[in-house]
């Protein structure tokens, strides 16, 4: 019943029906949510119902992308209709989708389409940046991107070393580099009393390693001397 209803020419019947339906409803009691809102998703959702029926047809995996955004699109539009949720839920669904999408077209295929995975790290890392604006700091969000970033390269440099035909080697430079780069700003946001505590434990620690280091070194020769 449901597949014969997302039929592509069944679509807009569909749309205008629960369209005249909400009109109807909204000439006698006031909707919780904005009606244009809701219009403009059902729109977005018919193009993604569209692309995903062309997409069963033509079974081409880079539809997967505008599919995904226009489902992240209807969802988005249809919410920020509600006047308690916060407008960064349409950038988080978004990104968060076109991540999702190019994940799906490197899984698709490691080997040929490895790269896509940079892309749907990227996407995901800011919206969950944007996610974790709405509650954390300001200051500590952009070590949660630059962390996203150092696990999508990563993710390519161990996928290398599983599979040979994989030539992501190189990948291993920029995760090294976006590490040092969360860590940084990491210490750089918290406050200067902790920062000032964990370098003096790093100094003490290192300290301790040298000395014991230096003192074991000079128990082997003397064991040698001994012999």
């Amino acid at each position: 019943m449901i597949d014969k209803i997302l039929k592509i020419k069944n679509i807009s019947g569909v749309l205008l029906i629960l369209l005249g339906v909400l009109i109807l409803i909204d000439n006698f009691t006031s909707l919780p949510f904005e009606l244009g809102n809701f219009m403009g998703s059902g729109i977005m959702l018919a193009i993604g119902i569209f692309l995903q029926r062309l997409y069963e047809n033509s079974k081409n995996i880079y539809l997967t992308i505008p599919i995904l955004l226009f489902y992240a699109l209807a969802i988005s539009i249809a919410l920020s209709g509600f006047s308690f949720i916060p407008e960064d839920v349409v950038g988080i669904f978004v990104l968060g989708s076109l991540g999702l999408a190019f994940f799906r077209i490197a899984y698709s295929d490691l080997v040929n389409r490895y790269y896509f995975i940079i892309p749907g790290g990227v996407m995901t890392s800011i919206s969950i940046v944007i996610f974790a604006n709405l509650i954390f700091p300001e200051e500590i969000t952009p070590v949660v991107m630059f962390i996203g970033f150092t696990i999508t390269f990563w993710s390519l440099y161990f996928l290398s070393t599983v599979n040979p035909k994989i030539n992501a080697n190189w990948a291993k430079y920029p995760t090294l580099v976006f590490a040092a780069l969360s860590v940084i700003i990491f210490l750089t946001s918290i406050s200067e009393v902790i920062f000032h505590l964990i370098v003096a434990l790093g100094l003490i620690g290192g300290g301790i390693y040298l000395v014991r280091k230096h003192l074991v070194s000079q128990q082997s020769v003397k064991d040698d001397d001994t012999f």
